[in-house]
């Protein structure tokens, strides 16, 4: 989950979130997927990138949502549900082409494995979960 002892700034506090491991770097930050519009919406409109330590966006960053959630496995062995790039020209938030459904079903992003990709060299990974600790905190 991603609450504040993992998130290096304060917002946003809402949606989904995968948390970034590296095996060489430990953790390297967070995806936030969240709708800025209507914060407890189970579409996300959104990303946001959040880097704890040094993954900066120098380069563009390939991010993969996997059909599997299977961290065993290699990532080509996940399969592909979508993907999107992220850049130091368009910075730490985008606006997602396709909004994602925030929950656990065939179209939805929970539990699945998200990679990221710099140059075609896999930087690191994490599962999509909920931020239900901020949908509480939001809610009051």
């Amino acid at each position: 989950m991603c609450g504040h002892e993992h998130t290096p700034s304060p917002s946003p506090r809402v949606g989904a979130c995968v948390n970034f491991f590296s095996q060489d770097h430990g953790h390297l930050g967070n995806l936030v997927f969240h709708n800025p519009q209507t914060p407890t919406s189970p579409l996300a409109t959104h990303a946001q990138f959040s880097s704890t330590d040094g993954l900066e966006l120098q380069d563009d960053l390939l991010v993969s949502i996997h059909l599997s959630g299977d961290l065993t496995k290699p990532v080509a062995e996940c399969g592909l549900f979508q993907q999107f790039s992220l850049s130091r020209r368009g910075g730490p938030e985008i606006v997602l082409d396709e909004y994602l459904t925030l929950n656990v079903s065939d179209d939805g992003i929970i539990g699945r494995r998200v990679s990221m990709t710099r140059d075609g060299e896999f930087v690191a990974d994490g599962i999509v979960g909920f931020n239900t600790a901020s949908l509480v905190a939001a809610s009051s």
